[in-house]
């Protein structure tokens, strides 16, 4: 009776750590997710609805990196918070935890992906002006975004795959290490693979960066028509305007992804140290997650045509919200007036006969 009651007991949820961590982790996890929703919600509704952003090739993937950061704030958010603070045995079992860290893995994996895509589409743009309407067309973009998601999902995969060779009743929420093959490789992929694809991916930025300069003093020495330079100049302007937008895309990234990596040379040799270990992932993560709510104020502070969208579906927005309350409010002035008036003629005193 007292060992079943026992294996009831641990079956129910309960915390793993004090509750001192539960409102740290609403005051910091809730607005994140909150933002990272609303804000790239904002910046797909603009995709749908303005031809002028979809014109632009590059914006095809803005949106699909909006789409990552949407299922972070709805998906991996919520999965991490659970797989931190809750204990039950598929919370805590060796084969079953590591599932709820395949939508973050994924994600982070498809950002990286995204930003290398995204890179290489900029050094097409500067380096071959002519070229590129026919090089990136739109069905290009779509396979280009499609390959992008299937090469994260294979990569935020493997550690599950890996976790099932682990013994049926090993629990790691007790300090136990556990690290099957491919749970080692993922962490040296994450540790030495997305620096270094980081590293190229900047030095590309650079390239781009240098030949646009180039190209732009070249047109200045050679002149030529009015009209046709200030077209050129216009296009080249919104060219390079494009590049740093994504330029500054990227380089949020690395500030709140980059101490990811730290986190993982620490756990490898301080694994035993819960405490500690629990207190950087929490601060690790909040900065990783963040991202998230950061990428949709680039588009929209670089962006002229997203900001227009912003603040048409803002506005709309507020201004439906006060035209429904406003009609609530002449709706119930006009109950109250008609029910005194009827109540004036109900009480009204009778003419006496002459």
């Amino acid at each position: 009776m007292n060992a079943s009651s026992n294996n009831s007991d641990e079956a129910l949820p309960h915390l793993r750590v004090g509750p001192v961590w539960i409102p740290i982790y609403i005051i910091f996890y809730l607005p994140i997710m909150i933002f990272s929703v609303a804000g790239n919600l904002l910046v797909l509704i603009s995709f749908h609805r303005e031809i002028e952003i979809r014109k632009r090739r590059h914006n095809y993937f803005i949106v699909s990196l909006a789409l990552v950061d949407l299922v972070t704030g709805l998906v991996a958010i919520p999965c991490t918070v659970v797989a931190r603070l809750v204990e039950t045995p598929f919370t805590c079992m060796a084969r079953t935890r590591p599932i709820l860290h395949v939508p973050a893995y994924t994600l982070c994996g498809a950002s990286v992906n995204h930003l290398v895509v995204i890179s290489s589409d900029r050094y097409l743009a500067v380096t071959r002006v002519m070229k590129y309407p026919m090089i990136m067309t739109r069905r290009k973009c779509y396979i280009l975004i499609a390959v992008a998601w299937g090469i994260a999902a294979a990569f935020g995969l493997a550690p599950v795959l890996g976790a099932w060779k682990n013994p049926a009743d090993l629990s790691i929420c007790d300090g136990s290490r556990y690290e099957a093959k491919s749970v080692t490789l993922h962490s040296l992929a994450i540790i030495a693979l997305i620096p270094a694809i980081l590293t190229v991916v900047v030095g590309i930025y650079i390239r781009v960066i240098l030949v646009a300069r180039k190209a732009s003093y070249r047109r200045c020495d050679i002149g030529g028509g009015a009209v046709s330079s200030e077209v050129a100049d216009r296009e080249a302007s919104a060219r390079m305007r494009a590049t740093v937008t994504m330029a500054m895309v990227l380089g949020a990234f690395i500030f709140c992804w980059l101490p990811t990596m730290f986190k993982h040379i620490y756990e490898i040799n301080n694994w035993y140290n819960f405490n500690a270990i629990f207190a950087i992932r929490t601060v690790v993560e909040i900065m990783a997650y963040s991202n998230s709510m950061i990428n949709p104020i680039i588009y929209g502070y670089r962006n002229h045509l997203f900001r227009k969208s912003y603040k048409e579906l803002l506005s709309s927005v507020c201004g439906q919200s006060s035209t429904t309350s406003s009609s609530r409010g002449k709706t119930c002035s006009s109950r109250l007036r008609s029910r005194f008036m009827s109540n004036t003629s109900n009480t009204e005193v009778p003419s006496s006969p002459t």
